[in-house]
């Protein structure tokens, strides 16, 4: 159990010591630094398109979860900007069947185009279950130095294989840079190479980096993807990344986030639903 100290956690947000540092108000640097984004507009959202030569048969490709964030993306592609949209899905092995649910439906009542791509050797399932039994080792710090990894790599891996093959310009996604964390937020625990092939745990380790070699096999793109282990901030957050010849957007820096105006949209007009007895 974790005793939480009030009197070591910022006043505003509540992020406690050692995860920031608190100024002598006892307001975290986080805080301090916020400045409320300025979004680039609907208008420029449009001029991204114009820009880009069309050479496949989609405008774009928008990556959906079935979550009501990728779902209100996918709407404006199609309903407010007219695009021709290819929805696309990377099924981590994790997904709600309601979300499953939500992303066929809102696709056939946009009349667009839907893939999803899994993983034929449940490869999410086994990495993240070996990086738990590592960490019961390491402890939770060294679990979320790369638990989202093997999710957010074969998001990104599927996604550019698949923009490359139909030549599409631009890939759109349901995020914003507001959701991305500072680098001193990120504090996921290294464990040197050494400790991980000595301890009790080294089993799972190793098995964890065959099956790392095999996703990245399995969604190939490169020689040099292929053969990248490290889980970085770098290469497992998609909206960081680019591709040579794709554009990723991420549509919330253009428009503003609205939970009930997104939510009263998907549902009316996408058939969108939460999951039972959840808020959200």
């Amino acid at each position: 159990m974790i005793n939480f100290d009030e009197t070591k956690a910022c006043r505003k947000c509540l992020l406690p010591e050692p995860f920031t540092r608190l100024n002598e108000d006892h307001v975290c640097g986080e805080c301090m630094n916020y400045r409320p984004p300025v979004l680039k507009g609907m208008a420029a959202l449009k001029e991204e398109f114009e820009s880009k030569e069309k050479k496949g048969d989609y405008d774009c490709m928008v990556g959906i979860s079935g979550g009501r964030d990728s779902m209100y993306a996918l709407y404006v592609a199609k309903k407010l900007l007219n695009l021709k949209v290819l929805a696309f899905n990377y099924n981590n092995e994790f997904v709600h069947v309601q979300a499953i649910a939500n992303m066929r439906d809102a696709c056939k009542n946009l009349g667009v185009d839907f893939i999803s791509v899994v993983s034929k050797r449940n490869i999410c399932h086994k990495i993240v279950a070996d990086q738990l039994r590592i960490a019961s080792s390491f402890g939770p710090r060294a679990l979320c130095a790369s638990l989202c990894g093997p999710c957010n790599v074969g998001g990104f891996l599927s996604a550019k294989k698949l923009s490359l093959q139909k030549k599409i310009p631009i890939i759109i996604f349901g995020n914003s840079d507001e959701e991305r964390l500072s680098d001193f937020l990120k504090i996921g625990k290294r464990i040197p190479f050494k400790q991980k092939i000595t301890n009790k745990s080294a089993p799972f380790f190793i098995r964890a980096q065959c099956n790392k070699l095999l996703q990245r096999m399995e969604f190939f793109s490169s020689f040099k993807e292929t053969m990248n282990f490290c889980f970085t901030a770098g290469n497992e957050d998609p909206g960081s990344q680019q591709i040579s010849v794709t554009k990723i957007l991420s549509i919330y820096n253009y428009i503003k986030w609205d939970r009930l105006k997104i939510v009263n949209a998907i549902e009316k007009e996408l058939g969108w639903r939460k999951p039972e007895n959840r808020v959200s």
